[in-house]
């Protein structure tokens, strides 16, 4: 059994993968379609087995013969559990429910697992009993679950000529490899993309509180006023004051963006200095996975606004800045 971690598995990740498992169970459904014709032609074979077997006093019942209607008998089985967070479980048959409950109830929803099994006889004659032994068996088995923070992959395979385990298992390795890491830049770097965005709202801030004065002092000028009677030095202060503020308080928007993004904290002691504190649990962060159910549910589209926001502020801040700077020259043009 497999385990991946630190990765962000999205509900359309587990549909795809949940599409590779249907194509290949329509497929071998389908093969091992029967018809009325099969089925009578079925009970044909077995009659004359049963025959033959008891004229020729052959008691062993682990050796059977292949069916002479189809190129392959066999089953195919694809099976989805679905386990609330109320820990009741529901095993469906039907991979359009399942896909409903998953698009439409994904936080109530601690685990879903998808099973597909096959078996199938690889020879077969049309002419005369053909005695079977264990190596014409061919098993297939695929199981793979999600669960809030873990991602498991399973197959089992016997006598798979074809490779069909295979080809499947290299496909969804290939979706699972390429999600993205859990401890990506915007969760390393959540703190400096915080205090750009501050730093955009404080040079908002400073950059209007600056024009405010250049236009007081432009209508200070062009009605003749007394600049005693103009109270535009408060205007000063409040942009100090806005930018120093802007840097100190957090951001309402992307502190809930972040929430239930971010790595718990850990208490750490270290014996040579002594001292102790709180950090990130970078690895047990990088451990676990995120699929987006349950408690993760709500997190899809959080990493690509949060880096939206950071973007923006990115062009944003230098712009304020560069604005509030050219009013306070002409400020200080207009003044001296």
């Amino acid at each position: 059994m497999s385990q991946f971690t630190n990765i962000v598995v999205g509900r359309n990740d587990i549909k795809k993968i949940a599409d590779i498992l249907k194509d290949f169970y329509d497929g071998k459904a389908a093969q091992f379609a029967k018809t009325e014709a099969d089925v009578a032609a079925e009970k044909r074979e077995k009659d004359a087995w049963e025959d033959y077997r008891n004229a020729n006093r052959i008691y062993d019942e682990q050796k059977f013969p292949y069916k002479l209607h189809k190129d392959a008998d066999g089953e195919a089985k694809l099976d989805f559990d679905i386990t609330y967070k109320d820990q009741n479980t529901i095993r469906s048959k039907d991979y359009n429910y399942a896909m409903s409950e998953l698009e439409n109830n994904p936080q109530l929803i601690a685990e879903i697992r998808m099973e597909l099994s096959i078996w199938y006889s690889k020879e077969y004659k049309s002419d005369v009993f053909w005695i079977s032994d264990r190596g014409n068996l061919v098993r297939q088995n695929i199981n793979i679950r999600f669960t809030e923070k873990r991602v498991w992959y399973d197959s089992t395979q016997e006598n798979d000529d074809e490779g069909g385990v295979d080809r499947l298992k290299n496909r969804i390795y290939g979706i699972l490899n390429e999600l993205p890491p859990r401890y990506d830049k915007t969760i390393r770097n959540r703190f400096s993309i915080k205090m750009m965005r501050q730093l955009a709202v404080g040079s908002l801030l400073v950059g209007a509180a600056m024009v405010g004065v250049l236009v007081v002092n432009y209508f200070q000028n062009f009605f003749s006023i007394d600049a005693v009677s103009i109270p535009y030095w408060p205007l000063i202060l409040y942009a100090a004051l806005a930018f120093i503020f802007s840097l100190i308080l957090p951001s309402p928007k992307l502190n809930g963006l972040y929430r239930g993004l971010i790595p718990d904290q850990r208490y750490y002691y270290n014996d040579k200095t002594r001292e102790g504190g709180k950090s990130d649990d970078v690895q047990g962060f990088k451990s676990d996975c995120e699929v987006m159910i349950g408690q993760f549910a709500g997190n899809t589209g959080k990493r690509e606004k949060i880096n939206a926001v950071y973007k923006k502020s990115l062009i944003f801040a230098p712009v304020m800045f560069l604005v509030g700077l050219a009013a306070m020259f002409a400020i200080i043009y207009f003044l001296y």
